[in-house]
């Protein structure tokens, strides 16, 4: 019972803090716009910590997808590391075709792209031999119209 409160917990301050960064996101767009050696046009910072453990199972993705989303995803590995890291690698190139395919009323939905991205992740994972998992927890800012 403590485990579980203490990955909840884990997981709210994982998404609190994900979710200021995207909120951050658009104060930070218009002062660093031109900024070329960020993958989102504007700098950032990512930390990892490995804690009481042997070996980090955790990794992160930021991507600028299709000029227009900034995605920010954080991989809590399970098992060890490798699903963790393979959906690091994977996020953003799933997540753009599915963004392709997921169009509602002439614009990409999101929701819809998440979910699909989700699944091939999964799938994909399935598929290999390797016992270790991960939670991923996922934000999605549209830069031009200014939603998170």
């Amino acid at each position: 019972k403590v485990a579980a409160m203490t990955s909840l917990m884990k997981r709210r301050h994982t998404v609190f803090i994900l979710l200021s960064a995207a909120a951050f996101i658009f104060s930070c767009t218009k002062a660093h716009a031109d900024d070329s050696s960020s993958p989102l046009g504007f700098k950032f910072g990512a930390a990892l910590r490995l804690g009481r453990r042997h070996s980090m199972e955790d990794t992160f993705a930021v991507a600028l997808v299709a000029s227009r989303f900034a995605l920010l995803a954080v991989f809590d590995g399970h098992n060890g590391h490798s699903a963790a890291v393979f959906s690091a690698l994977h996020v953003k190139d799933t997540f753009m075709s599915s963004l392709e395919a997921c169009v509602e009323e002439d614009r990409p939905s999101v929701p819809c792209a998440l979910r699909s991205t989700f699944v091939a992740l999964h799938s994909a994972l399935d598929s290999r031999s390797d016992s270790s998992g991960a939670t991923a927890t996922v934000v999605v800012a549209d830069l031009l119209a200014g939603i998170v």
